[in-house]
């Protein structure tokens, strides 16, 4: 990956956003929303473009009988951010040099 090549999925912050929060752990809808201070709809639209790209996987449930959407970062959106930050420190350090 360099700069001139970074993948679709990685070009918004809301996008970058969602993955960073998902490193650590899974995160439902409504933590998401939290995080990455978006609109429902906004949210949607970014976590179903990560989703179609393989960066994510949803698994729905019911809680109570009320939906609930929990978010995963997969090896593939894991291996694609690392990539994305490598890329990014590698560029910092020429910068630097």
């Amino acid at each position: 990956m360099t700069l001139h090549n970074i993948p679709p999925e990685l070009h918004s912050q809301i996008r970058i956003g969602i993955i960073s929060a998902l490193i650590s752990e899974d995160k439902d809808f409504v933590t998401l929303k939290e995080t990455t201070r978006t609109s429902d709809g906004n949210l949607s639209t970014h976590l179903k473009k990560l989703e179609t790209g393989g960066y994510i996987e949803t698994t729905r449930m019911f809680i109570h009988k009320k939906p609930r959407s929990v978010y995963s970062l997969t090896a593939h959106g894991r291996a694609q951010y690392a990539e994305y930050v490598q890329m990014l420190l590698e560029h910092l350090e020429q910068k630097q040099s």
